[in-house]
């Protein structure tokens, strides 16, 4: 057979599938011919792919619209740019629970590991950590970027952006899909056509994304409360916008488990959202068969689908954590349980009111929106009188029979309200109280706002009371995020690192330093000095570019004179220089008791280096001036 007789079966196949109307086959058996002659593809082959092309177009369009992508490019580089310039420091365990454990494990570097994460306590994860730094590492390590401080702090910071815009795909999705008094499959043209556009269009959720000092700050640093946050935000992203399903009740079980190992607090922020679907299943259980006992098997088969997703998280935290705690079998979610249910060793790290959380912290994060939640959300119950559909009748508004897939057991609001009142109370029962414990809450409460706005923007339109609040809340909370980022996203303690970074990068024939002694700051993390092998082997004696790390915390000047006196032997017998770090508003160059030691020892304070922005809480200075860090070399 020729190929033009091959061409013509294939036109004549072509037209018969037209008339079946078959567009599947049709693509399937067009493209076949194009491939098995050599001649041009018929004209019906060109017209298929504008259409199907149009199609996907118009797909991804639904999927991506215009207002998302701009928020989304936007939003990639003003973070990313964060990331990069910002140098505060929010909390130590911003590095001593992820970056300075894996820069150890995987590179060997000499860093401070804390006490969670040896193995006689053993009560943090290290799968966390791992998946925080693990690709960018890799990448370091493959390009030859890992011999850089810098980067080493950097990159697990671009690999949370790109996960935080994740957050701010399913915050947008949700939004679109339940701003409306009618559920997001509603098929009435007319509805649609006529529902306003400034409710729909998710402005509104992606301002609160891109505007949050929460989001901006916390969402692109290495806590180990940012990946809770993550799973909690995902954990919402998977129940509300997906069907229940098999893969659903898996996926929801595994995320519980890793959102547990991440945090034992977890569990609290899941409760709700844990309770919804068992009822779900429940629901859909009983209309799939008419028995009630036949029911009762398939709710349980339901209920093991979850608990097997659950296995399978809990299995492979356990399997990595036993291997990193050399071996012996660890549940690190039950240790940490154990270790905070006891009030001495909370102590520790500071006892606080209970209603701390409630009337502080969960404000810190939220600012307005949480009175705005307070109010609509608890007192005047609007979260807990609202239906999509009629539960008795198991319909929609209007009427129309809603799939049994798509049910579910509280109303949108509802749910993201439940979410912050377990999370905070529960939380709240614990006498050790920090802002960042609640950083899972700021997603619900974000959504929470936005579609109980932007629902009643809908119904009433423009230059009703509801709108005119959302613009006076609005203008507050603009104001309460720039004072909120400033301090800490720009400010709160921003020259360690840039000393740390200053130390590293100063040569050996430039007096490189010694003995860095950090006075009344956070505690400064070893990995950015690059410090690989802690002693030479065969002297026992520090490396020459090795610089050891000596932290005083927040003690009088009565440590720092023991400590010169401990370091002085080194500096008179080899010359090596001594560095103290220390905050400008201390003015430790008027201290009596100091500088009678120096004199005494014929030692004298230069100035190496000042380091602008630098704000320290515990020591906050009389003038502007003196919000720098100094580092002054002995």
């Amino acid at each position: 057979m020729n190929n033009q007789q091959k061409n013509r079966k294939n036109i004549q196949t072509e037209k018969f599938l037209i008339s079946k109307k078959n567009k599947k086959k049709i693509r399937t058996i067009t493209i076949y011919s194009s491939l098995s002659s050599l001649s041009p593809p018929p004209l019906f082959f060109t017209t298929i792919v504008y259409k199907e092309t149009l199609k996907m177009k118009s797909m991804m369009n639904n999927m991506y619209p215009k207002i998302l992508k701009k928020h989304l490019l936007h939003q990639l580089f003003i973070r990313i740019f964060i990331s990069i310039m910002s140098t505060s420091y929010v909390h130590p365990d911003e590095y001593f629970q992820s970056i300075e454990i894996t820069n150890k494990l995987f590179f060997g570097i000499d860093t401070y590991i804390p006490w969670e994460f040896q193995s006689e306590n053993a009560i943090r994860t290290i799968v966390t950590p791992i998946i925080v730094t693990g690709i960018p590492y890799y990448i370091g390590s493959i390009c030859n970027l890992i011999y850089n401080g810098w980067y080493l702090l950097i990159s697990p910071k671009i690999m949370l952006v790109f996960l935080s815009l994740t957050i701010d795909i399913i915050g947008f999705k949700i939004h679109q899909k339940y701003v409306s008094d009618k559920p997001l499959d509603y098929d009435d043209k007319d509805y649609k056509r006529n529902k306003r556009k400034d409710a729909i269009s998710g402005q509104t959720i992606l301002f609160l994304f891109s505007t949050s000092w929460s989001v901006m700050v916390f969402y692109s640093r290495p806590f180990s409360n940012t990946m809770e946050a993550f799973c909690l935000a995902y954990s919402l992203g998977i129940y509300l916008l997906y069907d229940t399903s098999t893969l659903k009740r898996v996926a929801l079980g595994f995320l519980l488990a890793f959102g547990v190992f991440t945090r034992f607090t977890f569990i609290a922020f899941f409760l709700p959202i844990g309770i919804a679907l068992l009822l779900d299943s429940y629901y859909i259980a009983k209309r799939k068969t008419k028995k009630e006992h036949d029911a009762r098997i398939l709710f349980v088969t339901y209920l093991f689908q979850c608990i097997g997703g659950s296995l399978l998280g809990t299995f492979l935290n356990i399997l990595f954590d036993s291997i990193y705690y050399n071996g012996q079998f660890t549940i690190t979610p039950l240790n940490n349980a154990l270790y905070n249910m006891k009030t001495e060793n909370l102590a520790q790290h500071g006892l606080h009111p209970r209603y701390l959380h409630s009337i502080v912290n969960l404000p810190m994060l939220c600012g307005p929106l949480t009175i705005y939640l307070y109010y609509y959300g608890f007192l005047k119950r609007n979260a807990f009188g609202n239906k999509n559909y009629n539960k008795k009748n198991k319909k929609y508004d209007d009427g129309k029979i809603m799939p049994i897939e798509k049910y579910q057991s509280f109303h949108i609001n509802t749910l993201l309200a439940l979410c912050a009142l377990s999370g905070m109370v529960i939380l709240s029962l614990a006498p050790h109280q920090e802002a960042r414990f609640l950083l899972p809450l700021v997603f619900p409460i974000l959504l929470f706002y936005s579609i109980d706005v932007d629902n009643a923007k809908g119904k009433n339109g423009r230059g009703t009371s509801s709108s005119l609040l959302h613009n006076r809340i609005q203008y507050i909370w603009i104001i309460f995020n720039v004072i909120l980022f400033l301090l800490f996203g720009v400010f709160h303690q921003a020259g360690v690192l840039k000393a740390l970074n200053h130390a590293s990068h100063t040569s050996i024939e430039n007096n490189r330093p010694k003995n860095l002694i950090f006075y009344h700051t956070y505690m400064p993390p070893r990995f950015m000095l690059l410090n690989k092998i802690d002693v030479d082997p065969l002297s026992h004696h520090y490396r020459d570019n090795y610089i050891k790390v000596i932290d005083l915390g927040g003690h009088d000047s009565n440590l720092l004179i023991s400590t010169l006196q401990e370091v002085k032997k080194s500096i008179d017998n080899s010359k090596q220089n001594t560095w103290i770090v220390t905050p400008a508003s201390l003015h430790i160059e008027e201290d009596v008791g100091l500088m009678k030691y120096l004199g005494k020892n014929e030692l004298t304070l230069e100035v190496e280096e000042e380091f602008y922005p630098h704000l320290s809480m515990e020591d906050l200075p009389n003038q502007l001036v003196d919000a720098k860090l100094v580092i002054y070399k002995l």
